[in-house]
């Protein structure tokens, strides 16, 4: 049986984004010949702003190492959540004219993820369905690289005590949006047992 689910819309990522800081009071102070840093509380705003336009909804998580001092070049690491997918965004700043910072921010493709809970997620309502019993623990062999043909393993085990393997492929990814597919593995059968359900494969596009 194949399911789907659609993520949030991925544009926010698929291009990068400059921030004209003129505007904003928390930007600009003292003389137009003095540059000011920009702070990371700033940042983060400006971040969820943007995400706010592309995605619909600020992150459901974002923190970001620091601020940015007035030096053209100067960089800031956010790690951004959203809709089960992690990855990191890279700040820098680009320019400075009259004393306000100019800066922008790239995704980092090689840090996206898409999160072991966040697979859990979606394995949960529909693992009684294909096992007869329902889910006890959830574990992954870490988060899923959230890069077409990314792949993970993790271990669903049911009230019933079975451990069923579950096989994680991811089938597209762009920007902050990933689609995946994942299968639950049955065991392999006990003779002196009843059969357990043939494995079902459900899929989760971008």
């Amino acid at each position: 049986m194949i399911r789907t689910r659609n993520l949030h819309r991925p544009a926010l990522a698929c291009a990068c984004f400059a921030l004209i800081c003129g505007p904003l009071s928390a930007c600009s102070s003292g003389s137009a010949s003095e540059a000011v840093s920009v702070d990371k509380a700033q940042i983060i705003k400006t971040l969820n702003d943007a995400a706010r336009q592309n995605l619909g909804a600020p992150f459901d998580k974002l923190d970001c190492d620091k601020g940015l001092k007035p030096t053209i070049g100067d960089k800031s690491r956010c790690i951004a959540e959203s809709g089960g997918v992690r990855a990191a965004f890279d700040v820098s700043v680009t320019s400075i004219d009259k004393g306000n910072l100019n800066f922008d921010w790239t995704l980092d493709e090689n840090s996206r993820v898409v999160t072991a809970e966040a697979v859990e997620k979606e394995v949960r309502p529909k693992f009684k369905d294909q096992t007869g019993a329902d889910l006890k623990t959830f574990d992954c062999m870490g988060d899923i690289p959230g890069r077409a043909g990314g792949t993970g393993i993790c271990t669903a085990t049911g009230t019933d005590g079975v451990a069923h393997k579950v096989n994680v492929t991811v089938s597209s990814a762009d920007g902050m949006g990933v689609g995946y597919e994942w299968n639950i593995e049955s065991p392999k059968p006990d003779p002196k047992k009843k059969t357990t359900p043939a494995p079902t494969t459900s899929k989760r596009p971008n």
